[in-house]
């Protein structure tokens, strides 16, 4: 029988990490924002930048500690991150960004960090970057780490949790919706759709 874990992930976890970050940016295309926003194209160099970016500060959204990372039969397969606005703002991972030098010298796409920012408060739980290996993606490992990270929620006393998926990924957001979220609202951004062809993503909600 197959077991499944679902833990937060520590200083070991960092490579995984930044792969899995890295991948989920690109959404199964050659290039992803990463891509665009690092001055170096390439893979080794991209991941090694990402692992500078979820090291460097704790105050940012995408630190390696607001990661939940599921193993199956102890092998890492799966990463979600949660984590609290209040304490993680888009406009602090834009400045560590620039105090990292890695960026393209004009910063042209560092924008789409915040492009689908979605509007909170105090009171909301945000999800991000949940992204399974490729070749083993599984229904079961996904939802065990979404309902982990809605009791985090709970027990640090949110109510609101959201999340924003590209409108390409219907069988992502069918699966959210089965677990109840709701639709929100859909954003745009003009310099994605330019860059990527995609410029429209779901914000999604639950109520705890």
């Amino acid at each position: 029988m197959n077991e499944i874990t679902i833990r937060t992930a520590n200083e070991n976890d960092i490579d995984f990490l930044a792969t899995m970050v890295l991948q989920n940016s690109r959404n199964n295309k050659k290039i992803g924002m990463f891509d665009l926003l690092f001055a170096s194209k390439k893979e080794t160099d991209l991941v090694e930048n990402i692992k500078k970016l979820i090291t460097i500060d704790k105050k940012i959204y995408c630190y390696y500690k607001n990661f939940l990372i599921a193993s199956l039969n102890k092998t890492n397969v799966a990463i979600l991150c949660n984590y609290e606005p209040r304490l993680a703002t888009n406009t602090y991972i834009e400045d560590v960004l620039q105090q990292l030098d890695i960026l393209k010298e004009d910063y042209k796409y560092i924008s789409m960090l915040s492009y689908c920012e979605i509007d909170t408060d105090k009171k909301v739980w945000i999800l991000d970057f949940l992204t399974q290996k490729e070749g083993a993606d599984s229904l079961d490992i996904a939802k065990m780490l979404i309902q982990k990270s809605l009791l985090q929620a709970s027990l640090k006393g949110y109510r609101i949790v959201r999340t924003i998926i590209s409108a390409k990924k219907a069988d992502v957001i069918l699966m959210y919706h089965k677990l109840g979220f709701k639709t929100l609202l859909q954003k745009e951004c003009s310099l994605l759709q330019d860059q990527l062809r995609e410029n429209r993503a779901i914000v999604l909600e639950y109520h705890l």
